[in-house]
């Protein structure tokens, strides 16, 4: 090996794995302003003998989440998030005992007071992350499908979730919020000769 090559190789690999900065509205009070949530329920009773979910799990729409010994189901009526686990394995189900809630994918929209300086649009594609206001160990994720001004200077923002874990966003729920771009990868050329 020449002398030198191995800092010209460790140069080549740092500058590969260089991320574009990008501007980021970060740490964002605002609002849950819509969301739609799903209680799923039992329509039969007796003991459970399997569940099929876990809290923050993705489901289809007509997934059985829930099969009880007298073979009836709960299944899930839309593709959504489980957002809470209400039940266990020792649970025995009577009529309309809620077995766990579901947050559809869309829609959801939340409401934010970004700083004045700020003055790049939310463009469709940025990531977002959430936490609740008072509850850090809440954790949801999504993109943004599109975002608008509202006559009183807060930025809605329309997003599809990617994860949610912890509980629920339902409407009023006060949040935090990171919106930033997604990060692209710097391509260098080779060091090597």
């Amino acid at each position: 090996m020449k002398p030198g090559a191995a800092p010209a190789l460790a140069a080549e690999e740092e500058l590969s794995s260089e991320l574009v900065p990008a501007p980021v509205l970060a740490e964002s009070p605002g609002v849950v302003t819509m969301s739609r949530y799903h209680s799923l329920l039992a329509h039969t009773k007796g003991r459970i003998k399997r569940i099929f979910f876990e809290p923050g799990q993705y489901v289809r729409k007509g997934h059985i989440l829930v099969k009880g010994y007298n073979h009836n189901y709960v299944v899930a009526p839309v593709n959504g998030f489980v957002a809470e686990k209400l039940i266990d394995g020792s649970t025995y189900l009577t009529y309309n005992t809620v077995v766990a809630s579901l947050l559809e994918l869309e829609p959801f929209q939340m409401q934010l007071m970004p700083p004045s300086a700020y003055t790049q649009p939310v463009a469709p594609g940025w990531e977002a992350r959430l936490s609740r206001w008072e509850d850090k160990s809440f954790a949801a994720s999504g993109v943004v499908l599109g975002s608008h001004l509202s006559t009183d200077g807060t930025l809605v923002v329309d997003l599809r979730l990617r994860s949610l874990a912890g509980g629920n966003l339902t409407e009023g729920t006060k949040i935090r919020a990171v919106l930033a771009p997604p990060q692209v990868a710097v391509r260098s050329k080779s060091l090597r000769p």
